[in-house]
């Protein structure tokens, strides 16, 4: 019989699964920038009105956060981080191809919904399946994944919309979303090692993200402005 134990792989698999799924929310979240002008012409609204496709996503995507730790006490980890992406996946190619803007706002507004389970579950898994001194290095990866898809989003964003259209950053998404989602179900759920509850690592989340992501925040405000400067 073989010694080999799959547990190890299939946790890196799912820490990974769940960093790409940070990437793929993260990603979605902010290139709705550079798409506006574009999106405002097709659409035919003016660039002001365009930005409350960016507010409806965000109010649930923070709103939502808090909720997400009660059901996966509930129903476990990796089943909600699963439908949740799969809703993702579904939600952001829908925003792709709808014909007018009041179903773009509402699409956006649950896709916001749905996203919002992404970075919390991810935190909550790397507290279930690694001991305490191997998870700075497991929440590192899914930090950075995070950023760097901030950082990314601007450019992505820009150069899908001026070369492709603006309903492609939102398929390109959907099918990475939809990737990833596949792995999640492929990965089984990790028995818990380490101590907390979903509530308390969703709180932790906040209190994460507002020390690591500010720089981030500040890199992609200037990035912003600049898009707004050169439009």
């Amino acid at each position: 019989a073989s010694d080999f134990d799959p547990a190890p792989v299939l946790t890196v698999a799912h820490s990974l699964g769940s960093a790409a799924g940070a990437f793929a929310v993260n990603l979605d979240m902010r290139a709705i920038v550079p798409l506006l002008p574009s999106l405002s012409a097709d659409l035919g609204v003016n660039v002001a009105t365009a930005g409350l496709v960016a507010t409806a996503y965000m109010l649930p995507y923070g709103a939502f956060q808090l909720v997400y730790g009660p059901l996966a006490d509930r129903f476990g980890r990796l089943p909600v981080a699963r439908c949740t992406l799969l809703a993702f996946a579904v939600g952001t190619t829908l925003c792709g191809v709808v014909g007018s803007f009041e179903t773009l706002v509402v699409m956006r507004f649950l896709t916001g919904a749905v996203a919002a389970a992404s970075f919390p579950m991810g935190l909550a898994y790397v507290g279930d399946a690694f001991e305490y001194r191997d998870r700075p290095g497991a929440i590192s990866v899914l930090l950075t994944t995070s950023a760097v898809s901030q950082l990314l989003s601007l450019s992505l964003g820009g150069i899908l919309a001026g070369f492709v259209s603006w309903r492609a950053i939102f398929f390109l998404d959907g099918v990475m979303a939809l990737l990833i989602a596949t792995l999640l179900f492929w990965v089984r759920g990790a028995e818990k090692v380490g101590g907390g509850d979903g509530f308390g690592s969703c709180v932790a989340v906040f209190l994460t993200r507002v020390d690591v992501f500010a720089a981030v925040d500040a890199l992609g405000s200037a990035s912003e402005r600049a898009t707004v400067v050169d439009t």
